[in-house]
């Protein structure tokens, strides 16, 4: 059954039950449908209305948004369940499992997406939410806020189910730098050498970040120890090297705290414009 089709009640009564789904996740996203709904509200109560012509344009471009946002948020309730079955399956397997590691990181992984995918749909909504509370009724200003107020707690539980499944995923580690972020990137494109992997960058960023000879391979010679990349073949001076999984594992951590860092980012930018 489509757990955002019960009442309230009957939602709150199989929540708070031994049920294994839903849990954190479909919460917070149920959670941030009822913030996105408020939105929705408030556009509609503004919408029409003589004293705000000149942003009726704007205010029927959130309500639609919203409202997708909205259908969108709702539909992570049942996915959130979905994707949490593979890591109870693992979880239920004997520890000297052969592969229950690899499975457990495997099935970690599958859980992540839908929360980090919550967290993207919180972000767009607080960024309507800052909106509505500029140009919308001013009659309704309080109930952008408590919108914001919301999204921004169903943003924060969503990103605790990330980061508990990230766990199992292995240490995270210290942050990368720009640079060496850029070249794990490059390398996930499959086996490069040096030069290819500075100009792939290049490329990627439009020039902005820019791999000098002593930067990358002093990033080259600290992978290769910490077990990041491994050297394939040496064709004169050339040098070929390929990512390891220890090397995707740093990669997604890397991606993932600075998608954590951006939602921190919009979170608090909808907040001051409330």
């Amino acid at each position: 059954m489509d757990d955002t089709m019960r009442s309230c009640r009957e939602f709150t009564a199989v929540l708070s039950s031994a049920a294994p789904a839903p849990g954190g996740g479909g919460a917070a996203a149920l959670t941030a449908a009822v913030g996105t709904a408020l939105c929705g509200m408030v556009a509609n109560l503004t919408t029409g209305k003589k004293a705000y012509s000149a942003v009726e344009g704007d205010i029927q471009q959130l309500l639609s948004t919203t409202n997708a946002l909205q259908e969108k948020l709702l539909d992570q309730v049942a996915a959130d369940a979905e994707g949490f079955l593979p890591l109870a399956a693992v979880y239920a397997l004997p520890k000297d499992a052969p592969d229950r590691a690899a499975k457990l990181v495997q099935a970690s992984e599958t859980a992540c997406a839908v929360p980090l995918r919550i967290m993207e749909l919180c972000v767009d909504a607080l960024a309507a939410a800052g909106r509505l509370a500029d140009i919308g009724s001013r009659l309704a200003v309080s109930d952008a806020g408590c919108a914001a107020a919301i999204l921004g707690g169903a943003l924060r539980a969503a990103s605790l189910n990330v980061l508990v499944n990230t766990k199992a995923m292995g240490a995270a580690g210290a942050p990368l730098t720009e640079a060496m972020f850029y070249v794990l990137m490059a390398l996930r494109r499959g086996e490069l050498c040096g030069t290819e992997i500075a100009a792939w960058t290049e490329r990627c960023t439009e020039g902005r970040v820019r791999l000098g000879p002593g930067t990358l391979y002093t990033i080259l010679g600290r992978f290769l120890e910490e077990g990041f990349i491994q050297e394939t073949s040496v064709q004169g001076r050339q040098r070929n090297y390929r990512l390891t999984e220890k090397g995707q594992r740093a990669y997604r951590n890397e991606r993932l705290r600075l998608r954590l860092c951006l939602a921190d980012a919009e979170r608090e930018d909808a907040g001051e414009r409330l």
